[in-house]
């Protein structure tokens, strides 16, 4: 694997780095296959189809502002 970098909001990165390695590694995994779609699309619209559709099942599943404030402040 190779690192990189990539800029987050202050919010993100204090929740990212209080978070345990295991809570890490899991995020970690789930942005690399978020970008990995990301870099295989081949246009925007079908980069914002993407981030709409997972919002739409992030909230299917449960997800509200609440619960996400919740996880980043973990």
């Amino acid at each position: 694997m190779n690192r990189i970098v990539i800029e987050v909001d202050d919010e993100v990165a204090k929740a990212f780095m209080h978070a345990d390695k295991s809570r890490q590694k899991s995020i970690s995994s789930a942005i690399n296959g978020w970008l990995k779609k990301i870099v295989n699309r081949s246009s925007l619209s079908q980069y914002k189809q993407m981030l709409d559709a997972m919002g739409d099942e992030a909230i299917a599943n449960g997800l509200t502002q609440e619960k996400l404030e919740q996880l980043l402040s973990k």
